[in-house]
């Protein structure tokens, strides 16, 4: 690679904290340039060869390399879809520069996937539910099946396929009684559902939502458990209203993302477009395109990056300065795997975006790849260890 060179220079630049600011943008550019990760990979791969492995590694301020290439000039003037790219690339870089390499670049560590046979292999999840009809009625929900149909009432449900459901009702006879169905999904699985108002919702893995199949009244209110992203239709006569861990969201039309698994430490609702009202107890909270409203002990408002709280939406895994039990608890419900602990393990963050589309060994060697954390995965149990 005719630039390899270039890369080691800039990147013994960096790591040595001699990197100005237009070498960092250069560096930026040219992994930027190399396209997808098996370039990269190789690319680092030829750097690693020249480190000697009983030089020391460097002491690093993580915090601040990852903000080092976030606030550099260059990225802000970069559009919101390449934000995940960049912060990929900061990621690649505090990997190297910790010594460490991307892809297993140590031959020497035994990977994951090493100790997995192929029948052992853990794939990620798929587009799965089950539909619980007002009746008690239950249908399973996947890929297949596209175009079915089934009448309830005056609303007629269809089978979309890849993962979509949708709720076609008549506006102008909404006086039935009321009727209510819930979709399920379990670990390992997502779903996508649209309702009688024309409101769009991505269900996240081992979430539910109960919603009415017509929405009657002055209010269009549903009732969820775990994840989801909502696009509400807009209906300034009849406010949307999300319940979840004794929590309300009201909204008119707007996107947001919903976080209130039952084993996280609160409630979080992260705001892309529009604005929501959030209710807890007696405390009320607005919230802004940009803000994110944590639920713990009251209401609590900050500034948040709407993209890594839509990241499993979009298909990724998304860890910013993540805490190993935080991300354990979503590989849990998205690789349907039981965790568990052993010894003194890691307080550190981990920084760097995956896609769910991986098999959990390779997120596990991503992981592993820093030094910080190591696994084994018996069945369908994965063991953190130091």
């Amino acid at each position: 690679m005719p630039e390899l060179s270039r890369l080691e220079y800039l990147l013994q630049q960096y790591a040595e904290s001699n990197c100005t600011h237009d070498e960092l943008l250069e560096l930026m550019e040219l992994i930027n340039k190399m396209g997808d990760d098996q370039e990269l990979s190789k690319a680092l791969s030829e750097v690693w060869k020249q480190i000697n492995p009983a030089d020391p590694i460097p002491k690093i301020d993580q915090e601040q390399i990852f903000r080092n290439v976030l606030d550099s000039g260059k990225i802000h003037r970069l559009p919101v879809r390449k934000y995940q790219t960049v912060k990929w690339i900061a990621a690649a870089i505090l990997l190297f520069c910790l010594g460490l390499g991307l892809h297993n670049i140590n031959k020497q560590r035994v990977s994951v996937q090493d100790n997995l046979s192929a029948e052992k292999v853990i794939k990620p999840g798929t587009n799965r539910a089950v539909l619980t009809l007002a009746n008690g009625k239950t249908l399973k929900l996947d890929d297949n099946n596209a175009g079915n149909t089934l009448k309830q009432g005056n609303t007629t449900i269809i089978r979309l396929g890849k993962g979509q459901l949708a709720y076609l009702g008549d506006t102008k006879n909404n006086n039935g009684d009321l009727a209510y169905n819930t979709l399920t999904t379990p670990k390992g699985g997502q779903y996508q559902i649209e309702l009688p108002d024309g409101t769009r919702v991505w269900l996240n893995a081992s979430s539910s939502l109960r919603f009415p199949v017509q929405f009657q009244g002055e209010n269009r209110r549903v009732i969820l458990e775990g994840e989801a992203y909502f696009e509400v239709a807009k209906n300034k006569y009849k406010p949307f209203h999300v319940e979840v861990n004794h929590t309300d969201i009201q909204v008119l039309g707007t996107h947001f993302n919903v976080m209130g698994y039952a084993d996280e430490v609160s409630t979080n609702t992260t705001l892309l477009e529009g604005s929501v009202l959030i209710t807890a107890g007696t405390e009320t909270g607005l919230l802004k395109p940009g803000e994110q409203a944590k639920v713990k002990d009251g209401i609590h408002i900050s500034k948040a990056d709407p993209l890594e709280a839509l990241a499993w939406k979009n298909g990724n895994f998304n860890f910013g300065h993540e805490k190993i039990q935080s991300i354990m608890r979503k590989l849990s419900r998205w690789y349907n795997v039981d965790v568990k602990y052993e010894g003194n393990i890691t307080k550190e963050g981990f920084v760097g975006t995956v896609k769910r589309s991986k098999k959990l060994s390779d997120v596990l060697d991503v992981l592993e790849s820093t030094g910080l954390a190591h696994f084994k995965v018996e069945e369908r149990s994965v063991t953190v260890m130091p």
